[in-house]
């Protein structure tokens, strides 16, 4: 115990120096027009054990509990960023894109990873039910996307259309999808990995019964927590507006950070205490918070949490995607690079699939249908988080699947940015060529602009 407090004490101590560079590194990035959680896990790959050794393997382990909470704060950020009134207004479009992508990305990579299982090496001597895990876990994580760096592209070009809008709301709710999709994974796996031990005629009914219901009871219990949190968070966000009587030190914006960061880590903690599911949990209390009952109160609700997660979130993203990058295990990468390829391209055709299906379906016209598919390629924030919990949670095959999907992410989270500012040009919705931040231009976009989700400028 006193050798893991001093490797704790050691890590913690470099850690500030090495954020900083990182975050300088990040925003190096932004000047050549690439994704700032690009120059975070290359600036973390080369502080960590395998490169520079500033953060050794053993610190690493030891503030476990940092990853835990940067994926409280993101889980929850994924979840404000999904406003249900004006996603209503185009649930048809929405829904009918989300689902045709989901269904084709999910088949396609799962399909692959079975059918390379046999090349990859952490998977060779793996059983058929193992590696159906695998696989499921993997279409799974490759269905998501990131509406941070789609927000971020919207700006740049000042993409402002119908194609925007429907794309917007397509990228918040496929997130919150494949949250759910991943919970449910998440405990199908854990009772394949337990195994049926020969048991009566009866107990097999009642093992059969659990296999079905545990994963649905867990979720909704996930989902009940969340909103359980996010209502105790609401009084905090208003401060005085809705409380006069509260302190008035709850109004300063860095005391409701504090308790942003503290409500949905206890929320997290909780959800994993109980056998639940802490993402889906943190991600429901963050939809909760941005989803006022009060028509009245919404967007004065909306506009106080942003103001938080505008001053929260650069911290979070910096601490959490170059742990990730210092943890990252170059040999397991360098042995599945060739796989990773091979996942990013059949992600794309999935995507070319899904995503022009999906379009006829919800009858936009023929030049989106024909780019549609460029717009859903990035990941980041999300899929990394849903990887770093599948490392966590898997310690045998956790990190060499970890390393793969990562080198999937990084390769989409190149390309995808570029491809997405293509479709923007070629359906004649950029407006203006520029720079500007994920989040703000979130918080912009509300107030200033016509990509607000579910409207048409």
């Amino acid at each position: 115990m006193p050798f893991e407090w001093e490797q704790m004490v050691h890590i913690m101590l470099r850690l500030p120096a090495v954020l900083a560079i990182s975050y300088h590194v990040g925003e190096g990035f932004q000047r050549i027009r690439m994704p700032a959680i690009s120059g975070y896990l290359i600036a973390g790959l080369l502080s960590g054990p395998f490169i520079l050794g500033v953060l050794d393997e053993n610190g690493l382990e030891s503030i476990k509990f940092v990853d835990k909470l940067s994926l409280a704060c993101i889980a929850f950020s994924a979840g404000s960023e999904m406003h249900l009134l004006e996603i209503r207004k185009t649930f048809v479009a929405v829904s009918s894109i989300t689902l045709s992508i989901t269904v084709f990305s999910w088949i396609f990579v799962c399909t692959t990873v079975m059918l390379l299982a046999e090349q990859v090496e952490f998977m060779r001597h793996m059983s058929t039910e193992q590696r159906l895990c695998v696989a499921t876990m993997a279409g799974t994580i490759m269905v998501a996307r990131s509406p941070a760096t789609a927000i971020a592209v919207l700006k740049e070009v000042d993409g402002r259309g119908p194609f925007c809008s429907l794309t917007l709301n397509v990228v918040i709710m496929k997130d919150v999808v494949v949250i759910i999709l991943f919970a449910l994974n998440l405990e199908a796996i854990k009772f394949v990995e337990k195994g049926l031990d020969p048991l009566d005629e009866g107990s097999m009914y009642f093992i059969v019964l659990k296999a079905i219901f545990a994963p649905i009871f867990a979720v909704v219990c996930s989902m009940f927590l969340g909103v359980t949190w996010g209502l105790g968070l609401m009084p905090i966000l208003r401060g005085a507006r809705s409380n006069p009587k509260l302190p008035f030190f709850l109004a300063d914006a860095r005391v409701k950070c504090v308790a942003l960061l503290l409500m949905a880590t206890g929320c997290f903690f909780m959800a994993k205490f109980a056998g639940w599911e802490p993402l889906l949990a943190c991600v429901i209390m963050g939809l909760y918070a941005a989803n006022s009952k009060d028509s009245h109160r919404v967007q004065a609700d909306r506009e106080a949490l942003e103001h938080v997660l505008v001053r929260l979130m650069p911290l979070i993203n910096v601490t959490f995607f170059t742990l990730i990058g210092a943890s990252l295990q170059l040999g397991a990468l360098a042995n599945t690079l060739h796989i990773a390829v091979c996942l990013v391209l059949v992600r794309l055709g999935s995507l070319f699939v899904g995503a022009g299906l999906g379009s006829k379906v919800a009858g936009c016209p023929p030049v989106q249908v024909k780019v549609a598919w460029l717009a859903y390629v990035t990941q980041a924030g999300v899929a990394l988080g849903l990887i770093k919990s599948v490392t966590a949670h898997e310690p045998v095959w956790g990190p060499p699947f970890g390393a793969l999907l990562i080198a999937v992410v990084v390769c989409n989270l190149m390309i995808g940015p570029l491809m997405f500012k293509y479709a923007i040009i070629t359906v004649g919705e950029a407006h203006r060529i520029g720079a500007g931040s994920e989040r703000a231009a979130l918080v912009e976009n509300k107030k200033n602009s016509g990509i607000t989700t579910g409207t048409t400028p």
